[in-house]
């Protein structure tokens, strides 16, 4: 079995090997090394490399390792034999500057580099990537890790990331928090896309969670870290009361947040500081060779685990050999290795690349390339690109393949906390789900050991005094007037308080207001009275009721978040409707119902025309037959005549049918189209009488907050001192200045809004009550449903519980609020209390909902009809010709002598056009042309039914027969069935019995 250098190396660089394999692969290495290579000979390819010149970072380090990594591919003998990598190096100004890392990049492809490694940042990055990507030119990223570089492989095909993706460390921090049992947290991250992005995962799992995030800040990076500025973004972290931060953003920037928050008393005991990669992975947090300060001590963050190549520990020696500035750091040698690794896997992708047999063209591009509007890419880039995806070799962080994401296929993170000498692992995570702790104790902010509770507060053991009001269905008092304390009140806000008190931790004691107001300030003596007086006397601690959120208010007592979104409404009696002997008629309107009265009677006329004329019908068939001796199959054929056209028509209106139904194509596509109008009608008629029904059972004749404006004999008015009459009174537009002045004139305000409810549903007066419309919605929706709330909602506020001014309580019970409204518990109960079994649709009634239709809602029917009418017309021509066409062509006729169309046709026309002049048997006279003789018939009128009568006499000289051969062709166009035989030599007089058809 032969083994490639490739194989042997790894094999003879792992960590404990004896003495005696390291001098074997010594004597081999340097029996290798030794030997000369023609350097002319070797084909030439040029590495770029775009680094910082940040010293504060140490980023530097990663140019070395940058050289250093060309340095060992170049004289390895089995990577690139015949090749030689040159290095091309270009440097920013600082840390983060995109535009001046785009001049480098084209600065690097004018040089004519094959790949290009670096930036550092997300940022810089994202700027570059559109050059690489439209010169086809493989781009690798040590230290980007922006979750959305790598959300779509065909958005980045040709950016190869060294580092996993921030959404992996979003997984181990969210291990590491569940760890701890934390569940309020803050996120402070910088204005870059790495601290943006990098936590997006995270969030996106606490909120699965039901995790509150209480605030996310963001501050923005300076050229100089030290001067940023990140106070005010901490003052409102301290604020909220959460006590656990996620910090994202470089070391350097990190250095001076931190100290700024040590400034603010936040990284003391009780406090917990979590950092990402960019705190733990880089340098610049503290001074090297000097005493950490306190105030970064105890911070808790995750790194990418190092070490994990078999390379790894031939990298160390080979950098502190050539190194001039060697790393001692973990998070120096996870900088280094990242870039180190970036060339490795080139090296070995174009080692795969060559074998194959592939060409390798130098990329020639001018200095002007980054300038033009079209530029041809490189002609090996996107074969070359394709090598890197699938490129399996040993590295020194972890084994070199990618995912299809184009990221390192493995991804393990150390969990550190910073000591006196650093950060020191104390934890390993493998995997979402799988977290070791290797020590039994995590060092927190004020070295301490003990885990710190999530919020500042903790009211475990703390009574708390609670003063309301009673409001349905707020707060109400419980049937059994036995109970005592606590257990005497029910509804909506004992609820929300019971739930408060289990999440919290704390007892309260409840008592009503004594008397009985919300509050209102007087402006005599400017004190308030109510629940609001209570707060600021210092005699309850929190108010717990349907309060509403004021800016006048706010002023002397502190809200918390609302809890309940809501706005003013109207509520009022519910009226019997107006019955009438025609209600049923009043959905359509007069002309309305003409209109379908004349529709329907033209549709029946249409219906029997078709009959009569159409060759199918059942009057026209019997009329245009071929043969008049034929009898048998006509004896319906006044099936459908006008009579019972229009009773086809009207039962087809009542949707009920009729006895016969058209018979010919066009009689049934005439049919059809009205019986479509009549689904249309009948569809609407029904919709509109609900709608009628409904609105004359609700109408009061107020609909919204102008008609009652606009009106006098139904009063109207809210709460005395309440936060309605505040917004009546300070509102300067109308109709809310009229309506104050009205209310205040008037005086038809009330004590309380039960007082107003109670003033709606008394049946001696008529009243309109003005208030919120949670409340006014419950009301409605009791039975016995005798009032309703009308128009839209005006002055949205919300409701929230009142504390005293800057009362530490606020943010806790504020977060304790949005948790429950996030995780759906005030929906619950809303869904609880405010949904009643009264009609819900009367609350958003209107009197267009019951308006009347007219010709104009309807006209389009009616042309639907006309278009359907004519169309059957057409297709009854259709018929005429189709049936005289057949008749050409029938089997019946001599050969010799069969018609033409025109004939067939026009002895159709004949025939109809004679039957349409039969009116009666008053006189006939016709001209035989062919005998020129007369025949004159005298008798009783023509009348639609069949009797027998006594013929008058005939005198006949001879039966004339027609151009078909039939003789009695005459007798039959009158409509008279004949029963006698006559001879056809001489005259003669003939008496007939004849049937009148």
């Amino acid at each position: 079995m032969k083994l490639e250098h490739r194989d042997i190396k790894n094999y003879f660089t792992m960590y404990g090997m004896t003495k005696f394999c390291v001098a074997v692969v010594g004597i081999i290495w340097i029996t290798l090394i030794g030997t000369e290579v023609d350097v002319s000979a070797q084909r030439i390819v040029k590495v770029g490399g775009i680094f910082s010149n940040a010293t504060d970072t140490g980023l530097n380090l990663a140019e070395q390792a940058f050289k250093l990594a060309i340095e060992k591919v170049n004289n390895h003998p089995y990577i690139l034999p015949d090749t030689r990598l040159v290095t091309e190096i270009t440097h920013s100004e600082r840390l983060v500057k995109p535009f001046n890392n785009i001049q480098n990049a084209c600065d690097l492809i004018a040089r004519g580099v094959a790949t290009i490694i670096g930036p550092t940042t997300s940022t810089d990055v994202k700027a570059v990537y559109p050059i690489a990507e439209g010169l086809h030119i493989p781009h690798f990223a040590p230290f980007a890790t922006d979750p959305t570089l790598s959300q779509n492989p065909r958005t980045y095909r040709y950016l190869f990331k060294m580092s996993a993706p921030d959404s992996i460390q979003s997984k181990a921090l969210i291990d590491v928090i569940d760890h701890f049992h934390w569940s309020r947290l803050a996120i402070l991250t910088s204005m870059t896309d790495y601290g943006i992005n990098g936590l997006q995962e995270l969030q996106r799992i606490a909120i699965q969670k039901n995790w509150l995030i209480s605030h996310v800040g963001r501050f923005l990076p300076t050229d100089k870290p030290s001067d940023v500025d990140a106070r005010g973004e901490l003052v409102r972290i301290r604020n909220k009361g959460v006590r656990v931060i996620i910090l994202n953003c470089l070391a350097s920037y990190a250095r001076h947040v931190i100290r700024q928050a040590a400034g603010l008393g936040m990284t003391q005991t009780g406090w917990a500081w979590i950092v990402t990669d960019g705190v733990t992975a880089l340098e610049g947090l503290y001074e090297d060779c000097s005493e950490i300060p306190p105030h970064l001590m105890g911070l808790l963050g995750t790194r990418p685990t190092v070490g994990q190549g078999l390379l790894y520990y031939d990298f160390l020696e080979s950098w502190r050999t050539n190194s001039s500035a060697p790393a001692n750091k973990a998070f120096e040698m996870a900088s280094v290795m990242r870039t180190y690794d970036a060339v490795l896997a080139f090296a070995w992708a174009l080692h795969d690349y060559l074998s194959k047999g592939n060409p390798l063209d130098e990329a020639n591009f001018t200095s002007k390339t980054c300038s033009r509007t079209t530029t041809e890419p490189w002609i090996n880039g996107d074969l070359l690109a394709s090598f890197i995806r699938n490129v399996s070799a040993n590295g020194t962080m972890n084994y070199l393949n990618f995912t299809d994401l184009h990221t390192p296929t493995s991804s393990e993170f150390d969990i550190v906390n910073l000591g006196n000498r650093g950060f020191e692992i104390v934890g390993k995570w493998y995997g979402p789900g799988e977290l070791a702790f290797s020590q039994p104790k995590v060092t927190f902010p004020g070295n301490t050991r003990d885990v710190p509770a999530d919020s500042n507060l903790d009211l475990s053991n703390h009574t708390l005094q609670i003063t309301t009001i009673l409001e349905e269905p707020f707060m109400m008092m419980e049937d059994d007037l036995s109970l005592t304390g606590n257990a005497r009140f029910k509804g909506f806000c004992k609820d929300l308080l019971d739930e408060l008190k289990t999440s919290l931790n704390f007892n309260y004691n409840l008592s009503l207001v004594p008397d009985g107001l919300f509050g209102a300030l007087n402006k005599t003596s400017t004190t308030w009275n109510g629940m609001v007086g209570q707060l600021i006397d210092g005699k309850a601690d929190v108010a717990v009721a349907s309060l509403t959120i004021s800016y006048q208010r706010q002023q002397y007592i502190a809200f918390t978040k609302p809890y309940l979104d809501l706005g003013l409404t109207i509520l009022i009696k519910v009226t019997q409707p107006k019955t009438g002997l025609f209600a049923f008629l009043e959905p359509f309107s007069y002309d309305l119902w003409m209109a379908i009265l004349l529709a329907m009677i033209f549709s029946g006329m249409c219906v029997s025309v078709c009959s009569y004329l159409s060759p199918y019908g059942y009057y026209g068939a019997y009329v245009q037959r071929a043969d008049p001796r034929d009898e048998g199959p006509f004896e319906g054929r006044n099936s459908m005549n006008l009579y019972n056209a229009l009773w086809f028509s009207f039962a087809s209106w009542m949707q009920q049918g009729a006895d016969v139904n058209p018979r010919s194509i066009s009689g049934r596509i005439v049919g059809g189209f009205w019986w479509m109008a009549v689904i249309i009608i009948t569809a609407n008629y029904t919709a509109n009488l609900a709608a009628f029904l409904t609105v004359a059972r609700m109408s009061t004749g107020i609909n919204s907050l102008e008609d009652l404006s606009k009106q006098t004999s139904i009063p109207y008015g809210t709460v005395l001192d309440s936060q309605p009459e505040s917004y009546f009174q300070q509102a300067d537009s109308s109709p809310y200045k009229t309506m104050y002045d009205f209310m205040s004139s008037q005086q038809t305000n009330v004590a309380n809004s039960s007082a107003g409810i109670d003033r709606v549903k008394d049946k001696n007066q008529n009243y309109a009550f003005i208030w919120d419309s949670t409340t006014l919605e419950f009301v409605a929706n009791k039975e016995p449903c005798d009032v309703q709330t009308v128009g839209r909602l005006f002055g949205k506020m919300g409701y929230g519980l009142g504390l005293p001014l800057h009362s530490p309580l606020t943010d806790i019970f504020s977060l304790e609020i949005l948790k429950l409204r996030q995780s759906g518990y005030i929906e619950k109960l809303s869904n609880r209390y405010f949904t009643g079994i009264c009609d819900k649709d009367k609350t958003t009634s209107t009197e267009k909902a019951g308006s009347q239709m007219n010709m104009d809602n309807m006209l389009g029917v009616f042309y639907f009809l006309i278009a359907g009418f004519s169309f059957g017309f057409l297709v009854m021509v259709a018929e005429w010709l189709w049936a005289s066409y057949k008749e050409t062509t029938s089997p019946r006729n001599d050969p010799a002598k069969r018609p033409t169309l025109c004939q067939t046709v026009k002895r159709r026309v004949k025939a109809t056009t004679r039957d349409l002049r039969k009116c009666g048997w008053k006189t006939y006279d016709e001209d035989v042309s062919e005998n020129n003789r007369r025949i004159t018939t005298t008798g009783p009128p023509m009348l639609n039914q069949n009797y027998n009568r006594e013929f008058p006499k005939l005198r006949y000289d001879s039966i004339p027969t027609d151009e078909f051969g039939r003789d009695d062709h005459l007798l039959r166009d009158f409509g008279i069935r004949t029963n006698s035989s006559v001879r056809a030599n001489g005259p003669h007089e003939v008496t007939n019995t004849v049937s009148v058809l």
